[in-house]
């Protein structure tokens, strides 16, 4: 079995940006891109290129916005799967199966008809229906008018959907799925319900003259020219049975149906008053051809063709505007009443801990209310229906739904699920969102329909104070659940080594900077993390590189830093209990995308700062260290972990140091699928880091045995040169419980007094330097 490796990089924050992401303005992305389009991901294929995976997305165009394309173009993304091995880069731009949006793009150099999103995963609008409304999300922005950023872009759609203006006379029309004899993947399911409903939002009623709408959908799902082959129907008229008015029904296209109403009179006392509520057309059957297909109704139009006669009589008009939209079905939505954690009064809580955290901050919520439905036997949640948290990693509206295995009940008046810090990013609960994690905000209760979505929304707000970083498994049981990740012993010494590379190293003050951003974490978390030159690491394996250079090929133009981490899963599903951290390594960028040195502010002053082209080292280490301690992203903007950053942070809140003990206490626990035992905590007395020059390289001159022991423990110098004074054992916390003097350089020390526990073997040179030199089992 191979192993499945995820490799996350994840991005730096200051002002304006997000994860090292500067916002880029709609007016550059537009202006800079050669190509904009509005289409769907069909499909994806993963290769290799210069050492890194990519990923080829094949997308179906519905609206060229800018330049000249085909019907399909390939979009590259960095990043995939392939032979065994995913990769997954957060914050650039990751496509899945289905997924809509406008994409601002450049030609590669690699082929014809081939493109990269400009700027990266600013370079991709998603285009969602939320509670009946279509929106736009970025990084940065939550379009609620997607008619703006057509008009940024400099497209006037012939069908425009406008909010009507005072005087006009604007028509309405919705397409509401009714019901699905099947659910998706039920290879019973025949056909579709809908009604096809018309209003007007003018309050001046006038007569409806001619109704015509146009219906895209996909063939693979509804099959080819659906009115000839029979697999379309009216099962029921209302406007339309009126024998005033005459019923077209033809095709358009393969893919493309028409519906149109046309008056047989103008006398406007025999013809259908609109006004501000829906009146239905009539009820629509659709067949289905294929039930595992995408069931899109891809698009619904009207014509200009659209007519009224006014209420008092007179000529014929056209309506001054259209708009169409497709609502998903509201039939018995879910409510919510409260939300709640085991901590009264308390609505914190921490994702990807589990149940609880290990310093007891809850890790479920309980959701109190009604028309949740009960799942069907056998199911441990009913089909179709879900819980959304918002979504940390993104903007607004973007969210993250739980694994099937990580609820913990459901009834149709209760529901107790895991906060997650891994989920699904589809109602379907078929796309894993690796970089989507909840976040602070409301929580929600969804049915999920084929075509939109129907939901109770909390009150109340959950408060996330941190999320853990989370891998995933099929469980015994054959759901998905969320697997916590965890450190480990791997340098041999307890637990990680950083190394600076050269180009750090040489950058003035950068290594001081570094050392500050880690003394704050290792002194508040005790997490074992320390410096040293690479030849001087014991097991190189656990070695993690600090550079200072070239971003990965594919990485953003406007990421300034990033931090790779790759957890390993302890054993095999079903029986993966955790996954480790093998090692880590974070990447400063030395240049901009202009050619331009990043000037990198590395004093302890704190000057005013252009965070686009000068940044505070410090502050983006103590961020950067924060995801090599397994902690994602905040929504809540004091933290060092939040998204986005206004200026200097060099404190951690409290919200940072519970996520930081967290994920060290957790890497304290011994599990036996995991390699290289547990890492071991560091003591307060030894958890700073020298400022001018690296760590001594004393550890790895020094020889210390047997450890564990049961009595004595012997030292000895490797070195002739290195001149000690004396040895202090300390206690785990940083307490002094003997010392002596180091005589020669071999020697034995009786410890049998002491009881059985870790303790800390530490030491003073003759020149007054403070050394420290390795923990001691007493058994």
């Amino acid at each position: 079995m191979k192993k499945l490796i995820i490799l996350i990089a994840i991005q730096v924050i200051c002002t304006s940006i997000f994860a090292q992401l500067y916002k880029i303005p709609l007016e550059n992305r537009v202006s800079n891109s050669s190509l904009i389009v509005e289409g769907t991901v069909i499909d994806k294929t993963s290769f290799q290129r210069n050492d890194e995976i990519y990923t080829s997305n094949l997308i179906s165009i519905t609206r060229t916005l800018k330049g000249n394309s085909n019907n399909k173009i390939k979009v590259i993304t960095l990043g995939g799967e392939l032979n065994g091995v995913k990769t997954e880069w957060s914050h650039l731009l990751s496509l899945e199966k289905g997924v809509k949006g406008i994409f601002f793009l450049t030609p590669t150099e690699n082929s014809i008809n081939e493109y990269e999103a400009y700027s990266s995963s600013q370079g991709f609008i998603e285009l969602q229906q939320l509670n009946d409304k279509l929106i736009g999300i970025d990084p940065f922005e939550t379009y609620q008018n997607i008619t703006e950023v057509y008009t940024k872009i400099g497209y006037v759609p012939v069908n425009k959907s406008l909010i009507a203006d005072p005087g006009k006379t604007c028509i309405n029309f919705q397409l509401v799925p009714v019901s699905i004899s099947g659910n998706k993947g039920n290879s019973q399911a025949v056909e579709i319900i809908a009604d096809l409903l018309v209003k007007t939002d003018a309050d001046t009623e006038p007569k409806l003259y001619i109704a015509s709408t146009q219906i895209a959908y996909n063939p693979e799902f509804f099959g080819d020219e659906i009115i000839k082959s029979g697999n379309f129907q009216f099962q029921g008229l209302e406007i339309g049975a009126n024998p005033n008015y005459e019923l077209i029904i033809s095709d358009i296209t393969k893919n493309e149906l028409e519906i149109k109403l046309k008056g047989k009179t103008e006398n406007v006392e025999d013809l259908e008053s609109l006004n501000t509520e829906y009146k239905k057309i009539g009820r629509i059957v659709f067949k289905i051809k294929d039930i595992t297909k995408q069931p899109d109704f891809k698009d619904i139009t009207a014509s200009a063709n659209n007519k009224f006669i006014p209420k008092k009589g007179g000529e014929i008009k056209s309506f001054d505007c259209v708009k169409t939209e497709i609502k998903g079905g509201v039939a018995d939505c879910p409510e919510i009443t409260s939300i709640s954690t085991s901590v009264i009064g308390s609505l914190n809580v921490a994702a990807g801990v589990g149940t609880v955290s290990e310093n007891g901050i809850p890790g479920v919520i309980t959701i109190v209310g009604k028309n949740f439905t009960n799942p069907a036997t056998g199911k441990k949640i009913p089909d179709g229906y879900t819980v959304r948290f918002l979504n940390a990693g993104q903007k607004d509206s973007k969210y993250v739904q739980p694994f099937e295995g990580d609820y913990i009940s459901w009834a149709d008046t209760k529901i107790e699920v895991k906060v997650p810090s891994i989920g699904y990013t589809d109602c379907e609960r078929t796309t894993i969102g690796q970089d989507s994690y909840a976040g602070t905000g409301p929580v929600l209760v969804e049915k999920c329909t084929f075509f939109g979505n129907c939901y109770g929304k909390s009150k109340d707000e959950i408060y996330v104070k941190f999320a853990a970083k989370n891998t995933s498994q099929i469980n015994a049981a054959n759901l998905r659940e969320s697997v916590k990740s965890k450190f480990a012993n791997r340098d041999d010494d307890g637990g990680y080594s950083f190394y600076f590379d050269t180009n750090f190293k040489a950058y003035l003050g950068a290594a001081d900077a570094f050392k500050r951003a880690l003394t704050t974490w290792r002194c508040q978390t005790l997490v074992n993390y320390d410096i040293r030159e690479l030849s001087t690491i014991p097991n190189v394996a656990g070695s993690c590189k600090i550079s200072l250079g070239t971003l990965p090929a594919g990485t953003s133009s406007s990421t300034r830093a990033t931090t790779v981490v790759d957890p390993f899963d302890c054993g095999a599903s079903p029986n993966i209990q955790y996954s480790y951290l093998p090692a880590t390594r974070i990447t400063f960028r030395d240049k901009k995308e202009d050619g331009t040195l990043i000037d990198w502010h590395t004093s302890n002053t704190t000057p005013t700062l252009d965070w686009d082209s000068k940044l505070d080292l410090e502050t983006i280490a103590l961020h950067e260290l924060g995801h090599a301690m397994l902690l994602r992203h905040t929504a809540n903007t004091n933290n060092v972990m939040y998204y986005a950053a206004s200026g200097y942070k060099r404190t951690l809140t409290t919200d940072d140091l519970d996520g930081g003990k967290h994920t060290v206490e957790l890497g304290t626990k011994v599990v036996t699928a995991c390699p290289n035992t547990a890492m071991t905590k560091i003591s307060t007395a030894g958890c700073g880091l020298t400022s001018s020059e690296e760590i001594s390289t004393i550890k790895s001159l020094i020889k210390v045995f047997p450890n564990p022991t049961d009595g004595f423990i012997n030292i000895s110098s490797l070195s002739e040169n290195l001149d000690i004074l004396s040895f202090h054992i300390l206690s785990i916390l940083g307490v002094e419980l003997v010392k002596f003097d180091m005589k020669d350089t071999n020697m034995s020390l009786d410890i049998s007094f002491l009881p059985s526990g870790m303790y800390i073997l530490s030491g003073k040179q003759k020149n007054g330097e403070p050394i420290y030199v390795s923990y001691i089992s007493k058994i």
